[in-house]
């Protein structure tokens, strides 16, 4: 007879498992013949984390609120240099523009590297930033 906890071979006169102390099933015959299936045993698996944590989130978005705001000021001054109404920018807004985007792009980055959204199009956003800050400084004064 065999235990039908454990699996373990057991006399047939016994009443409980010798080895896990499960109660025995008493069968007509006196002995059981039939091994009972052992179950696989369920081992924990922590969950897998596929989406960005809240703190990569959270860099990810300032880094993309800086670098939207740092695109939008370098394409703005664009805008005026283009219009005639002025002929040049000023070389603390042309820093100030790069400041902006570089840090947007900093923050993009750190929450890119976690596989946050707003991260990788802040980086983007923060790289056309500084291209276009490097660009302004050539119609500078």
């Amino acid at each position: 007879m065999f235990c039908t906890n454990c699996g373990s071979k057991q006399t047939s006169e016994a009443l409980f498992c010798q080895f896990c102390g499960t109660k025995l099933p008493v069968s007509p015959g006196g002995s059981s013949t039939q091994r009972p299936v052992a179950e696989e045993p369920v081992y924990y698996q922590p969950p897998v984390q596929t989406t960005a944590s809240s703190s990569a989130n959270g860099f990810g978005i300032v880094g993309l609120i800086l670098s939207t705001l740092g695109t939008v000021i370098a394409l703005y001054d664009f805008g005026l240099v283009a219009s005639g109404e002025f002929s040049y920018v000023a070389v603390e807004e042309v820093g100030l523009v790069f400041l902006i985007s570089f840090t947007g792009t900093v923050f993009s980055g750190v929450g890119a590297s976690k596989r946050s959204g707003a991260g990788i199009a802040g980086l983007i956003l923060g790289l056309l930033g500084i291209f276009l800050s490097f660009l302004l400084s050539t119609i500078s004064a």
